[in-house]
């Protein structure tokens, strides 16, 4: 199968519009490495869902090339379904059935053995209101039992487009667990979001788009920075404090009052080389970033105009490291 659970090569796709041609997805390589949670993000309209739909053959590219589980699509697509769990859309189910009934159901249409659907609804934390009616789950219940429906075929790859849209926060708080849990499970997850401090919780990996084009790629620690924490100064004399900050090597920025400071790692750095000019600190607070942070500096950083260079692209995170952090 290889290491890659998912694979793109100059994935393309444009539409013709009364105004010209639009460009939906702009020469994106994904990488999604085998086992763990990997984010797919970028704001509404940055081409995640045409992605996701050109990989489950919802939509043809323009060019390019995709694999799933080592396998070219689609026109492998038949010999590796069986091996893929997806919820595109909202799930669809009959509302007067309980849940139980419901995947009973899906379970002989797709011919899987009936034991399985208590096994899904456990692993998804819905066996006991299994019975109840599904009108009467709540929005996270109802994406958990689509989740579950995935799962009936036991899949090593598992797509989430969009899962906690609508949700309030118990649910998202919910559907986030189950996607965690499935990810320590061994499957790989690929889980697409607008909502980036959601899936910087969950993710062991990332991709960052805009406009149809990768923007950076790679383990999340990498991309945050964690080694490289900033720290947030004040003092009474900013700007002197800023000079010798600067003078030592280190990377100053203003924000309001205060300073925020890269590149010293150790605190008493900061401490030492001001308190021997006579400049006492009122603050100094680690001050780690998080992937909105980062994809605003991306954004900054690159021109998203289609047919630009390729993105940032980070060290992937090797299955014997994820197994290790796990």
């Amino acid at each position: 199968m290889g290491e890659l659970a998912i694979q793109t090569k100059g994935l393309h796709k444009s539409y013709r519009t009364l105004r010209g041609t639009r460009v939906a997805v702009d020469q994106l390589d994904l990488e999604v490495p085998v086992g763990g949670v990997h984010g797919f993000l970028g704001p509404n309209g940055s081409g995640k869902t045409t992605t996701i739909r050109m990989l489950l053959g919802l939509c043809r590219p323009s060019h390019g090339t995709m694999h799933l589980l080592g396998r070219p699509v689609p026109h492998h697509l038949p010999q590796v379904m069986g091996h893929i769990g997806a919820v595109v859309e909202r799930p669809r189910f009959f509302p007067n059935f309980s849940g139980r009934l419901n995947l009973e159901l899906q379970a002989q249409a797709a011919g899987v053995d009936r034991a399985r659907v208590e096994t899904v609804l456990k692993q998804v934390g819905l066996a006991e209101r299994a019975n109840d009616a599904y009108r009467n789950y709540s929005l996270g219940m109802q994406q958990r039992l689509a989740v579950a429906g995935t799962l009936l075929k036991d899949p090593q790859l598992l797509i989430f487009d969009e899962p906690t849209n609508g949700l309030d926060p118990a649910g998202i708080h919910e559907v986030r667990e189950t996607i965690r849990d499935l990810g320590r499970e061994g499957r790989t997850v690929l889980v697409s979001s607008h909502i980036l401090s959601e899936v910087e919780q969950i993710a062991d990996t990332v991709t960052i788009i805009g406009r149809g084009r990768m923007l950076a790629s790679g383990r999340v620690v990498d991309l945050l920075g964690a080694r490289a924490s900033r720290m947030r100064v004040q003092v009474d004399d900013p700007t002197r404090a800023a000079q010798l900050l600067v003078g030592d090597g280190l990377a100053v920025t203003l924000d309001g009052p205060a300073l925020l400071v890269e590149g010293a790692t150790d605190p008493a750095r900061i401490t030492r080389l001001l308190a021997g000019h006579q400049l006492y600190l009122r603050e100094l607070v680690a001050s780690r970033r998080d992937l909105e942070s980062v994809y605003l500096e991306l954004t900054d950083r690159h021109d998203l105009r289609p047919g630009d260079g390729p993105g940032i692209r980070l060290p992937p995170l090797p299955a014997t490291a994820r197994a290790q952090e796990n």
